[in-house]
C-alpha cells in the first residue's frame, strides 16, 4: 500500500498544480499596488516540457548554428523535444515500473534474512562447525 501510495503522490507532483499558500508559507498576505504579478505555479511536468524544448534547440542549432531551429524545422524540433521529454518522464516515474515492487519486496526479505542469519550466529558461534 505504502509503494502504491508513493507512486501517486509522485505522479500528483508531475502533474498537479502545486498548492499556492503551501508554497508562499503565508494566507493572506497584502501585496503593494505598485507589486508585479508573482507568475503562477506550475506542475513538474511544464518545467520538464520547457527544459526538453531547450535541449532540442541547441541540439538542433549544431547543424543550423545561423538560424533559429523552432522557425527553421518546427516539426524536427517538436519531435526531438517530445522524445527527450519521455525519457525524462522515463526516468522520474523508474521506480514506480512494473516489476519494481518484487524487486523492492526481494530486497526486504534478502536483508531481514541476512539479519537474521548474523543474529543467530552471532548469538551461537559454536554451532557453525
Amino acid at each position: 500500500v505504502e509503494f502504491a501510495q508513493q507512486g501517486s503522490k509522485r505522479y500528483a507532483e508531475w502533474s498537479e498544480m502545486p498548492n499556492v499558500d503551501a508554497l508562499q508559507g503565508k494566507q493572506g498576505a497584502k501585496r503593494s499596488k505598485d507589486a508585479l504579478p508573482e507568475p503562477k505555479p506550475q506542475p513538474l511536468a511544464h518545467f520538464f516540457k520547457k527544459k526538453a524544448e531547450e535541449r532540442a534547440v541547441q541540439h538542433l542549432k549544431k547543424f543550423m548554428p545561423e538560424k533559429d531551429p523552432r522557425l527553421v524545422a518546427p516539426s524536427q524540433t517538436k519531435r526531438l523535444a517530445g522524445k527527450l521529454f519521455a525519457q525524462e518522464k522515463k526516468k522520474y516515474f523508474a521506480p514506480w515500473k512494473p516489476g519494481m515492487l518484487t524487486r523492492q519486496l526481494q530486497q526486504l526479505v534478502a536483508a531481514s534474512m541476512l539479519r537474521r542469519e548474523t543474529a543467530e550466529r552471532s548469538y551461537n558461534p559454536k554451532s557453525n562447525k
